[in-house]
């Protein structure tokens, strides 16, 4: 009997570790948001850009995919598919095919190609906390860490000459920081920035989010040290692309807007909703060379 009673105990004890278990998991499946990543063609006639009344889902599925790092053949991107961590996927526009490039058990996010023949991105640390910046070979395995240690990488846009800006995070704000690959020096440039940077010509473009109730997109001279303000943003957006030498768009809930910084003091212009296509919220932005444009839609 007393046997019996010690099987009974150890079976309820096994039954409410795994009911405890699964109730983790489907709470952090709840958790993850579920995004997908958009591609949407675009041309340029005389002076007007003509965007596609239609969308091409190209990871449509439920998770998280998002952050994408184009290229000439494709994009890279983050996905969560275990609802554990994120892995580094390539997808063919050819093709139409994707492809798991990492499968460690750190998270990597922003992925990127570099000029040094490898993928860059944030890697985030077995302990959930600490975020690095790694080179990865380009079959998926760790090269080098870059950056990292005493400073917490969001972000990154890689510059010239060996060098990269830096969104960290430190004491609950974020800084725009440049920092030397080589001599490890690096330079505070601003305070409160958005995620969102970019390198044209000749300069970083970055947002300030120092007032909460008016984003800027600024530039930062590189060679000067100097920071000019260029633009409002679209009302409670922070991600932007370049799709020409003056032309900026932004993303507002299912629609994209266009700032032609030839006309200062103009406001944005709409380029396109895509209401009906099924997107919601506009995210991250990516753009190919005059042929089309990818969003990460973050539905709520």
């Amino acid at each position: 009997m007393r046997n019996d009673y010690i099987y009974k105990n150890i079976l309820s004890m096994r039954f409410y570790c795994i009911f405890f278990l699964i109730f983790i998991i489907t709470n952090t499946i709840a958790q993850i948001p579920n995004t997908d990543i958009f591609k949407i063609s675009i041309i340029k006639k005389g002076k007007n850009w003509i965007m596609s009344d239609t969308v091409i889902n190209c990871t449509q599925r439920i998770g998280y995919d998002n952050q994408p790092g184009i290229t000439d053949t494709g994009f890279l991107y983050s996905s969560i598919k275990d609802s554990l961590q994120s892995e580094i996927w390539y997808y063919d526009f050819g093709s139409c095919d994707k492809k798991q490039i990492t499968n460690t058990d750190e998270a990597e996010y922003s992925p990127r190609y570099t000029n040094r023949n490898t993928i860059s991105c944030v890697r985030v640390e077995r302990d959930g906390i600490t975020q690095n910046f790694y080179d990865y070979n380009k079959d998926g395995t760790p090269k080098q860490l870059l950056v990292g240690n005493q400073d917490t990488v969001g972000y990154y846009q890689e510059l010239p000459n060996n060098r990269v800006a830096f969104f960290l995070l430190n004491a609950g704000k974020s800084d725009l920081y440049i920092y030397d690959l080589q001599s490890h020096n690096k330079k505070l440039v601003s305070n409160n920035i958005g995620r969102c940077m970019s390198f044209h010509n000749g300069k970083l473009y970055f947002v300030d989010k120092s007032r909460n109730d008016n984003w800027f997109i600024c530039t930062y001279d590189i060679h000067h040290g100097y920071i000019t303000k260029v633009v409002p943003t679209v009302m409670n957006s922070e991600d932007f692309i370049f799709i020409d030498a003056k032309t900026i768009v932004m993303g507002q809930k299912s629609a994209l807007y266009y700032y032609n910084m030839k006309k200062p003091y103009t406001p944005w212009n709409l380029l396109k909703d895509y209401n009906t296509q099924g997107i919601q919220n506009i995210k991250r932005l990516a753009y190919s060379n005059g042929n089309f444009l990818l969003c990460a839609d973050d539905a709520p």
